[in-house]
């Protein structure tokens, strides 16, 4: 479960999330505050950038499901996320 951190707001450019990683019985295992993420801007995407993207929550799901059952380590899903 993910929430905005309390002092970011949804048309802050720089977006801070409080995230709830839980175990398939709804345990909260891991929660982290104020998580952010840059995208990694290249000379093909930096066109795309002024562009405000949806939040792909399939891609975090996944990426979450495969570090508990340890495919993805932490810092790998730093990374990709």
């Amino acid at each position: 479960m993910g929430t905005y951190s309390p002092a970011t707001r949804p048309h802050d450019k720089v977006k801070k999330l409080d995230i709830d990683l839980c175990d398939q019985h709804g345990d909260v295992c891991i929660h982290v505050q104020g998580f952010s993420a840059r995208a990694h801007v290249t000379h093909d995407n930096a066109a795309l950038m002024d562009v405000e993207s949806p939040f792909d929550s399939a891609f975090y799901e996944k990426l979450i499901a495969d570090v508990l059952n340890r495919d993805v380590s932490v810092d790998e899903a730093a990374e990709l996320g």
